[in-house]
């Protein structure tokens, strides 16, 4: 967790120190979900970085900050030029204000609230986000500060703030107090504890367990293995969140990779089981020389035209039935057995090779799923997840992998666009095509026909939309939406053009996902 309140209440002392006199010379975001502040004092820049993304809500300064020459927004203009007059966190909140003049900049780093507002006379003016939505409206009721639960006697409501780990190392430590020494130490008292201790720490603690955590002070809790110490907030918070987006992408990597494997495993068990009944039929080719045998040995009974020939079997005691093509003489039919009979001999060895090799390839490809699921190694997933969609490469679209489960095709010219919506697309995946300008046609895939995806990322399919279109420059662009099967191309229609049916229409800034 990289947003504790505890640890931005000391990044936000730290950023008032660096930047305190600066003034904001631009706001902007280069990537989605991110947003640059450009701080100047002199001849000198810094540029804070703020995540508004899901689960890694921060912010920090940056070293070697370069504005992308194309596809930037900017924000917040009315903040230009304005001198810093302080930087501090909200009571209690995970919301820290840039103070300047009149107006102020509000990053609200609050999961499912993520957002940075220009507020003037305690009124929104201006946001990354929802602005259509926020604007004029008053602060307070945007933000929803947390209200000062000092007297509560609920230990959850009042220590709320503290987080998940901090929460918990009061209970452990109360646990732990009471098991060893009998202590009446209430929970109030433990907390008023760990308070002083975070506001006496000068040291920042980088966890590295089940989940990365940050702390102010050494945890107690069993399960917690040896911290990463920093001296500095800003570097423990920059640190911190390279780790947790590598691992997040080594994790994405190797879902993919797994998920890739296990379905060509799957694929490859269903063939091996097609080739052992193929090579079961093989080995019972027996029974077609037999035939044939049977027939010369009668060939007097039977006539030309007969569709079958019945007789009793002394072996088995039972009337069998041989088949006849009516259209051959009996030695013809018998003939036909015979070939059959050699061309099912022939192919026995030709099958058990390849039963051989399939088996093979499975044991190797189950190996090699093994290795993946376990390694920690980033580059040897990074390798597999290459060479498992080199295949993808060789398509004629544009492919980005947006969830585990999802991932989004975009075609690159009218011809490929026909290819991807009427071949390359199932009826339940949905269509996406922005309005009024002409545009890639944009298709979010499921690798389920069961699953529904969350809004976020019908908006990160939409953004792609709008990214390959004629409006890629725009604010909030409309882009239609529906499933792959009311996309329908009439006759005559040139190339690229197809009719939607039942759409909705989502506003987004067009923009592409993170890599």
């Amino acid at each position: 967790m990289v947003n504790n309140f505890f640890i931005l209440r000391s990044e936000a002392s730290f950023l008032n120190n660096a930047l305190k006199g600066h003034t904001i010379n631009e706001i902007h975001t280069p990537a989605k979900d991110i947003v640059i502040v450009e701080f100047v004092s002199g001849e000198n820049k810094k540029y804070l970085k703020i995540s508004l993304e899901k689960n890694y809500e921060t912010l920090f300064l940056i070293d070697n900050y370069s504005k992308p020459g194309k596809n930037v927004l900017s924000f917040l203009k009315e903040t230009y030029g304005k001198q810093v007059a302080g930087i501090r966190i909200l009571n209690k909140d995970r919301i820290i204000v840039i103070e300047s003049e009149n107006i102020f900049v509000c990053i609200v780093l609050v999961p499912g609230r993520q957002n940075v507002l220009l507020v003037k006379d305690n009124t929104v003016k201006d946001a990354v986000r929802n602005l259509k939505e926020l604007k004029e409206k008053n602060f307070q009721e945007v933000v929803k500060e947390r209200e000062d639960t000092q007297g509560a006697s609920d230990l959850k409501k009042k220590y709320g703030y503290f987080g998940k780990h901090y929460y918990n190392e009061i209970i452990s430590r109360a646990v732990m107090s009471r098991y060893s020494s009998g202590s009446t130490n209430t929970n109030d008292v433990i907390a008023e504890s760990i308070l002083a201790e975070i506001e006496r720490s000068d040291k920042f603690y980088l966890y590295k367990d089940d989940s990365t955590f940050l702390s102010h002070i050494i945890l107690k809790q069993k399960e917690f293995n040896e911290p990463e110490v920093f001296d500095s907030v800003n570097e423990i918070l920059r640190t911190a969140y390279s780790l947790l987006k590598k691992e997040v992408k080594h994790d994405t990597a190797k879902k993919i990779v797994k998920d890739s494997k296990e379905k060509k495993i799957k694929a490859l068990e269903k063939q091996i089981s097609g080739l052992n009944a193929s090579l079961k039929h093989a080995e019972d080719a027996g029974q077609y020389k037999e035939s044939g045998d049977l027939i010369l040995q009668n060939i007097s009974e039977i006539k030309k035209g007969q569709k079958t020939y019945e007789f009793f079997d002394l072996i088995s005691g039972k009337n069998r039935v041989i088949k006849l093509n009516p259209n051959l003489s009996p030695s013809e039919n018998a003939n036909q057995y015979f070939a059959k009979f050699k061309g099912l001999k022939k192919s026995t060895d030709l099958i058990e090779e390849k039963i051989r090799k399939g088996e093979a390839e499975l044991e190797n490809m189950k190996k090699q799923l093994t290795e993946v699921v376990q390694s920690k190694d980033v580059k040897q997933v990074e390798k597999a997840l290459k060479s498992e969609t080199k295949d993808n490469e060789k398509l004629p679209f544009r492919i980005f992998r947006i969830h585990e489960k999802f991932s989004v095709w975009v075609g690159k010219d009218s011809a490929s666009n026909d290819l991807l919506t009427m071949k390359h697309s199932s009826q339940y995946d949905l269509w996406f095509h922005v309005r009024g300008a002409s545009g890639s046609h944009t298709i979010l895939k499921f690798e389920d026909k069961n699953l529904t995806p969350e809004k976020s990322l019908i908006l990160k399919a939409a953004a792609i939309a709008a990214y390959y279109s004629k409006a890629r420059n725009g604010r909030n662009v409309p882009v239609a939406y529906c499933e792959r099967k009311y996309v329908r191309k009439k006759k005559g229609f040139k190339s690229g053009a197809v009719v939607m049916e039942k759409e909705k229409v989502v506003f987004v800034n067009p923009g592409l996902p993170p890599e």
